[in-house]
């Protein structure tokens, strides 16, 4: 599948995500959750998704660097 929007940011399945199938941040759906409802750690960012997710966050909210 293609990501949905310029930014979202498209994570392989793998053992350095820790994600059984491929997945999408989309930083254009940005939703607020009390910490109570969040029960476990489903994946994680590597150092160069991370950079990414942060340049997405940008693009998304229209930040200038």
């Amino acid at each position: 599948p293609e990501p949905f929007a310029l930014s979202d940011l498209e994570v392989t399945a793998s053992e350095e995500s820790g994600l059984k199938r491929l997945s999408f941040v989309r930083f254009g759906k940005v939703v607020t959750l009390e910490t109570n409802r969040i029960l476990r750690r489903i994946g994680r960012l590597s150092d160069r998704l991370m950079t990414e997710a942060n340049r997405k966050i940008a693009f998304a909210f229209d930040l200038s660097a």
